[in-house]
């Protein structure tokens, strides 16, 4: 049940705008739900088909009342990113990141004989509301980082479409492109042709081009196999 297995089901995943906002809403979420509990919160993490989650479910269904279970099934709404995000918040090793796992106050539990262990210890605890008050801090930790993480990567986009857009221009003023562009305008003036006619033709006609050797590159290129590349890696 280690992480890792699951990442294979949710490689889809993307830490684009959208997903950052899923998981800023997500924590916001909890934010709320933690700060209005009276019991202890258990945020548990879980997913399909594993023995040891199921064991820790059924531990904490006993003591429905005295705790108040919040579950998240990582494979399912995005909830993998959340628990990644817990992890770095919580300073768990990556060894021990995986399913079942628990967040209480500022710690937290990933194998199943620990959680129960940990469980029986807190089933009386009278420090509920220190218990949450803990975990609302890791929370709004988390929180911050994902805020941070968000902006980063918004100004990491500007600076690549500024990148893009620079790389174009440069491209676009290179002494062959503006010696070939004067010898053109030197012909149309010299034949007394349509500047304007004659330039539209030109481009045109080079769009054309280069578009077709574009397509004839793509094409052959698609259809060369990763069994291929590997041949031809192997004996360079």
């Amino acid at each position: 049940n280690n992480i890792e297995k699951e990442e294979a089901q949710t490689r889809g995943v993307s830490h684009d705008k959208a997903a950052s906002d899923v998981l800023l809403k997500q924590l916001s979420e909890l934010e709320v739900r933690v700060g209005q509990a009276d019991a202890p919160v258990w945020i548990l993490f879980t997913t399909n088909s594993c023995d040891a989650c199921s064991e820790v479910k059924e531990w904490l269904s006993q003591n429905d009342g005295k705790i108040q279970i919040l579950e998240y099934n990582i494979i399912e709404d995005d909830c993998l990113d959340l628990l990644k995000v817990l992890f770095r918040t919580f300073d768990v090793e990556e060894k021990l990141q995986e399913v079942p796992a628990v967040f209480v106050g500022d710690v937290c539990k990933t194998d199943s004989e620990k959680i129960l262990s940990f469980g029986e210890e807190q089933a009386e605890a009278a420090d509920a509301q220190r218990k949450n008050q803990q975990l609302l801090q890791m929370i709004q930790s988390a929180k911050k980082a994902a805020e941070d993480q968000s902006g980063l990567e918004g100004n990491s986009k500007n600076a690549n479409l500024l990148t893009l857009a620079g790389a174009g221009l440069l491209a676009g003023l290179n002494p062959c492109s503006i010696s070939m562009l004067l010898m053109l305008l030197s012909l149309i003036i010299s034949e007394k042709r349509s500047v304007w006619k004659s330039g539209v033709l030109y481009l045109a006609g080079k769009y054309v081009t280069y578009f077709a050797i574009g397509l004839v590159i793509y094409t052959t290129a698609s259809q060369i196999s990763q069994h291929m590349l590997d041949r031809v890696g192997r004996v360079v």
